[in-house]
């Protein structure tokens, strides 16, 4: 197919969803949603204390990243209450998954594609996965060190930040 054939064929209504196959689309997944949200924290400069005590001095914040459906255009602002009460479903999301993080797999240190491939054909999926189960010699170093990881997670979260809005 050359590349006017092509572009003629974009341009084609054989090609686009008519209105049943559009309806057939919102009864098997819903409407679409009106804008894609998710919440997430980040680190900013303060600017201030950064001067006054003469080194950078980063603080957290909560952040929203909203972008239309429809767009590859987005935006990302501080999270607000206005933010928060607006999309509250993504807000307790959010807030759940600080909670209870699932740790992937893949953030265990030194393991190779191989190890993590033969661990998803075992069903591990995070390192909760790996700690809790029995596995073959070659692979119990990975246990340790996915139980480290979790020992360091929980003490980091003894010291979690307060989300503030």
């Amino acid at each position: 197919m050359d590349v006017n054939t092509f572009i003629r064929s974009q341009d084609s209504k054989r090609l686009r969803e008519n209105d049943q196959e559009n309806a057939f689309r919102a009864q098997i997944y819903g409407d679409r949603p009106s804008m894609l949200v998710r919440f997430y924290v980040d680190a900013y400069e303060d600017e201030t204390a950064s001067d006054e005590a003469g080194y950078p001095i980063f603080k957290e914040a909560v952040y929203v990243h909203l972008q239309s459906p429809d767009s590859r255009e987005s935006q990302t602002h501080l999270a607000d209450n206005e933010y928060i009460s607006r999309f509250a479903r993504e807000w307790e999301l959010f807030l759940k998954n600080r909670e209870h993080p699932k740790i992937p797999v893949s953030t265990i240190p030194q393991i190779s594609p191989a190890v993590t491939r033969a661990f998803e054909k075992m069903g591990f999926k995070t390192i909760d996965d790996v700690i809790e189960a029995t596995l073959p010699e070659p692979y119990q170093k990975y246990q340790k060190w996915a139980m480290w990881i979790k020992a360091a997670h929980e003490a980091a979260a003894g010291r979690k930040m307060k989300v503030s809005v």
